[in-house]
């Protein structure tokens, strides 16, 4: 319903942007950064509809779509979560963490 993320078709040997510690690295260490670490953070949270709904409407996958489609598009993560999970969804995240030091 929503598509790959862009960056996996742009780059599809590539992990996503925000999660390709080496890239991110060496973007930093070339902005001037110095002692730069990354980490990848796994988490999870249970969901209801709502909050679905929230979340996907901040991510530029569907952000990027027409108002009418966005909308169209909500609406169906809010009738699938209900419909098929049972009003709520575990959704696991992954969450690239950088830190560099600024000489």
């Amino acid at each position: 319903m929503l598509g790959g993320s862009p960056s996996v078709a742009l780059e599809p040997d590539r992990p996503p942007f925000q999660i390709d510690v080496a890239a991110r690295r060496a973007d930093l260490e070339a902005a001037g950064f110095v002692e730069v670490h990354g980490e990848l953070i796994r988490s999870t949270a249970w969901l209801d509809a709502a909050q679905i709904r929230t979340l996907y409407a901040t991510m530029a996958i569907v952000l990027r779509r027409p108002a009418s489609e966005r909308a169209r598009v909500l609406e169906e993560l809010d009738r699938l979560v209900v419909d098929r999970f049972g009003g709520r969804v575990e959704r696991r995240f992954l969450t690239g963490a950088y830190l560099g030091r600024n000489p």
